[in-house]
C-alpha cells in the first residue's frame, strides 16, 4: 500500500516519511503497536487518522 495521497491528521507525524520528524509510520516497534483509520471517499479522496498509539 502507498501512503502517497492520503491526507492525513495532524496527530500522525511525518506521513512522508523523509525523517524531517519521528514518523509513526516506520516498521512497528517491539515495544507496542500504533492502529491507523483509512476513509476513502470515492471521488474524494483518502483520509487517515491514529486511532490508538503504543498498544501492548
Amino acid at each position: 500500500m502507498s501512503w502517497q495521497g492520503v491526507r492525513w491528521s495532524k496527530d500522525v507525524l511525518d506521513p512522508a516519511g523523509d525523517g524531517s520528524k519521528p514518523s509513526l509510520l516506520a516498521a512497528a516497534a517491539a515495544d507496542g503497536w500504533d492502529s491507523y483509520v483509512l476513509v476513502v471517499i470515492p471521488g474524494v479522496g483518502t483520509f487517515g487518522y491514529l486511532a490508538g498509539r503504543g498498544y501492548v
